[in-house]
């Protein structure tokens, strides 16, 4: 245990920032990940055995946040009252007060170190279900995923700067996005897709070297489905660069991209998982091999939900399976309103409050949003969390932020737009 001194007291139960310590044994993740992870390792060893990675992260999360496990005592130079504080885990999988500790730096970094006062468009993209799961292993094609996309993204804004800019050339206008990707939805399962953070607009330089800003209409919905088309033809190409089957082959059946490649041999625990958490099936429990059981509203109330937004949200489009969301937009003045989108872009796969045990030992997930045919709720077994956790786990060398245009650190006008937002931000 380290001993620290501290500035000035503010370690009494009743602070006013409301702090206490983090106690992890109270939370049901933890609860039932201590109990059943020893279970579920022994039986994945049966099948293979799953990678380093993947157990280092359950070792680190039992002992994150834990005082036994290793802390730091504070004490107060002014009365002498001291405190102790374990040490984090640090890990990128699932541990909600590390991802949540990391996703307010980064919200603040970007805020303050990277996005302008200029507006920024929230795009989603996400992928056939097939390819989420291949580019939840595959850091290769997950780069190729979303350097496509960006790219398709930048070439539509330079085309409309073009022609209501009247500028001589495309490339006479910069972009920039930031693309987090993010590995499930709301339900746990492996669906790795991507939240960008695009300027929209585009910059343009004079002669002198002085960057201006010019804000773009809202792109139409043929003008968001060529970006869903194109990307996906992009992603298509980078298939067959690695020689693996295309789910866009013309013989195949994009219902069915398989994980058909070394993986399967070399980690067949992990297949197993990244297969059962990507089609959403049960691995234990009277369900086993079939889809989990669902708890759904009744039709009434999904009569009075659905009759208040009958109009379709636009921007949106759907092109050889890539389905695009570009509808909202932040003012790049209102700061807090930004961090509060980058925070959501950041946030953490599983939410603590929304898992609860069932009276019958099994476990109750609640969604954040209602599904479309009603479900609010799904109903889990506690080996069916853990492999939907395994598959939750970015690989090593997982890059889940990338940066393009000016916003990358490569890119010549980086330090022209910092400085030009520079006073304001």
């Amino acid at each position: 245990m380290h001993r620290t001194a501290t500035a000035g007291c503010q370690s009494s139960p009743e602070r006013k920032d409301g702090y206490a310590r983090r106690r992890p044994e109270d939370t049901t993740l933890y609860q039932c990940v201590v109990e059943y992870w020893p279970e579920f390792r022994e039986r994945m060893a049966e099948q293979g055995g799953l990678p380093s990675f993947v157990e280092q992260e359950f070792e680190s999360y039992l002992i994150c946040g834990r005082l036994e496990a290793g802390c730091l005592e504070l004490e107060c130079r002014n009365c002498g009252h001291s405190m102790l504080v374990a040490f984090s885990c640090k890990r990128r999988g699932f541990c909600a007060a590390c991802l949540g500790r990391r996703m307010s730096d980064t919200a603040v970094h970007l805020v303050q170190e990277v996005l302008p006062r200029e507006p920024i468009r929230h795009w989603v993209c996400t992928f056939p279900w097939g390819v989420r799961s291949v580019l939840g292993y595959d850091r290769e094609l997950c780069r190729d995923a979303a350097a496509a996309f960006a790219k398709e993204l930048s070439r539509s804004l330079k085309r409309r700067a073009k022609v209501l800019l009247g500028l001589t050339r495309m490339d006479d206008a910069l972009t920039g996005s930031v693309c987090v990707v993010q590995r499930t939805d709301g339900a746990l399962r492996l669906n790795v897709h991507l939240h960008v953070l695009a300027l929209d607009g585009v910059y343009t330089e004079d002669a002198s070297g002085v960057l201006t800003f010019h804000a773009l209409p809202t792109p139409t919905a043929a003008e968001v489905s060529e970006i869903a088309e194109r990307t996906a033809k992009r992603l298509h190409k980078a298939f067959q660069k690695q020689g693996r089957a295309s789910p866009w082959d013309e013989a195949a059946d994009p219902a069915d991209a398989a994980l058909t490649d070394s993986l399967q041999d070399a980690q067949p625990g992990l297949f197993a998982c990244y297969q059962a958490a990507a089609a959403g099936i049960a691995v234990s429990g009277e369900r086993a091999g079939r889809p989990l059981l669902r708890l759904m509203l009744s039709p009434g109330a999904m009569t009075s939900k659905s009759s208040s937004s009958e109009e379709p949200e636009q921007p949106v489009a759907t092109a050889l399976g890539v389905n695009l969301y570009a509808k909202q937009v932040v003012d790049g003045r209102d700061r807090p309103q930004l961090e509060r989108l980058c925070r959501y872009v950041m946030r953490p796969p599983l939410s603590q409050e929304r898992l609860e045990w069932r009276p019958d030992g099994g476990l109750l997930l609640t969604l954040k949003n209602v599904w479309k045919d009603g479900t609010h709720a799904i109903s889990l077994e506690p080996h069916d969390l853990l492999v939907r956790l395994c598959a939750a786990i970015p690989p090593p060398w997982f890059n889940m932020v990338r940066h393009f245009g000016v916003f990358s650190s490569h890119s010549a006008s980086t330090l022209c737009v910092l400085s030009s937002s520079a006073g304001n931000l």
